[in-house]
């Protein structure tokens, strides 16, 4: 007997789905139906914020606003980017969506 775990998180919805039921884009996982709005609309850089891990609060409030995003309707994820600064990890959070009204 095969066991499937819903373990693929869409980056747009984050809802749980298969590995079969999901589709990358940017080498980020989407569900099917965000998948082909991604992949087919052109994406708008909304904005960008850079955090640490002595930081957490600023990753947790772009992901809120995020999902609030997503919960008004708009079509919108974060791509992550990483630098070294003074032996420092920094994450580069780039908010994409696919309507270019809410540029910060």
């Amino acid at each position: 007997m095969i066991f499937f775990k819903k373990n693929n998180t869409c980056c747009v919805c984050h809802k749980l789905f298969y590995s079969f039921q999901v589709k990358n884009f940017k080498q980020y996982p989407f569900c099917k139906k965000h998948y082909n709005i991604v992949s087919s609309k052109e994406l708008f850089l909304i904005k960008s914020i850079r955090t640490n891990p002595q930081d957490p609060d600023t990753s947790v409030n772009a992901h809120e606003d995020q999902i609030k995003r997503y919960q008004s309707g708009e079509i919108c994820f974060y791509m992550m980017e990483y630098e070294h600064s003074n032996e420092q990890l920094i994450t580069i959070m780039n908010l994409y969506s696919t309507s270019n009204s809410n540029i910060k």
